[in-house]
């Protein structure tokens, strides 16, 4: 992981967005955000930067003109708006990826998206912003724990699921169960991590936190479309699911509130397809 600073082609992407938006009156700062700020960036990173705009007639005006901006070279561009307002998405040549979002000081984004890099500044309030977010980050707790009441939720429903997965595949729905099985799939996915690694789980780059051998139990709940991948995939689930059931239960006692009856209702169902 690197700082930008050190991958020449996003540098000087970036470096041309600053200088288009700084010759712009109304531009008040300009920040990075995601791993440009965080110096964890890699060849394949996006640049996330973030414009400030003095007010919203002038933010609206610089908007509509987005398709004008006298930006790098580029071969796609597109609107972004089904995640925010006034987002816009340029590919720039040869291989670089910029998110660009347009802001005033009243739509800046949360702490929760912090930390922010400030590049560019013509207001103190942007300052002050920054700052109050680097202070709430100190002071954010760390990332809730699992708890036995959601443990126990999580398990209720996994074997109800199932059931359903049965019903699904006994009517031949492969596509439907096929498109939700990530819902079941997340939920060994939280356990695992949890219990075996003791990290908040997030999907993004679980090849490098995660051990080859529960990457590859992971990898059989990936079925495709089709009556034999499913019924597979049900079973390593199942088989996945007890196993850390049982280290859940070393842990922290039989807190289960799923029968062995209904468990073992439910493993019958499966094999009988």
């Amino acid at each position: 992981m690197v700082t930008i600073e050190e991958l020449s082609e996003h540098n000087r992407t970036k470096m041309d967005l600053e200088d288009y938006f700084k010759s712009l009156n109304s531009v008040i700062g300009i920040f990075l955000s995601g791993s440009s700020a965080t110096n964890t960036m890699d060849q394949y990173s996006d640049i996330d930067i973030g414009i400030v705009i003095d007010s919203n007639d002038n933010l609206d005006s610089i908007w509509k003109k987005r398709w004008d901006w006298d930006l790098p070279e580029w071969f796609h561009r597109f609107d972004a708006d089904h995640v925010r307002d006034h987002f816009v998405i340029y590919l720039f040549e040869p291989n670089v990826k910029a998110d660009i979002v347009l802001y005033t000081m009243d739509t800046l984004p949360p702490p929760e998206g912090g930390p922010y890099l400030l590049t560019y500044v013509k207001d103190s309030k942007l300052t002050d912003w920054n700052e109050t977010i680097i202070r709430e980050l100190k002071e954010q707790k760390p990332p809730s724990t699992l708890n036995v009441k959601e443990i126990i939720h999580d398990d209720e429903r996994m074997w109800a699921w199932i059931y359903y997965c049965y019903l699904h595949l006994a009517r031949g729905e492969y596509y439907t169960l096929a498109a939700d099985f990530f819902m079941l799939r997340a939920i060994v996915e939280k356990w695992m991590a949890h219990f075996r690694y003791q990290t908040p789980f997030g999907t993004r780059r679980l090849e490098t936190k995660f051990l080859k051998e529960d990457l590859e139990k992971l990898n059989l709940l990936f079925p495709t479309p089709d009556r034999i991948s499913l019924t597979q995939a049900c079973k390593e689930l199942i088989d996945l699911t007890l196993e850390l059931r049982k280290e859940i239960t070393l842990r922290m006692g039989n807190i289960w509130k799923t029968s062995e009856n209904s468990i073992k209702h439910v493993k019958e169902v499966i094999e009988s397809l």
